[in-house]
């Protein structure tokens, strides 16, 4: 998705003119996203074959989903 400038939109920026645009759609798929635990996210994360991800890849991965779990949950 680009923004009015033409420039690709980054994660944080896109879910900032969705919650503007699409308040309602925006804060249902937030609340679903909010109600994921940790241990749910790892479990799912750790259930890959392992020639698909290092368990430092699979350790990255569950942190920045949380990151972006924590930034949805402050919008």
């Amino acid at each position: 998705m680009y923004g009015s400038s033409g420039k690709l939109l980054k994660l944080h920026e896109l879910s900032k003119v969705c919650k503007l645009h699409y308040p309602e759609e925006s804060q249902f798929w937030i609340n679903k996203i909010s109600l994921l635990q940790e241990e749910q996210i790892n479990n799912i994360i750790h259930s890959l074959p392992s020639g698909w991800m290092t368990a430092i890849e699979k350790q990255f991965t569950l942190r920045l989903i949380l990151a972006n779990q924590s930034f949805l949950k402050s919008l």
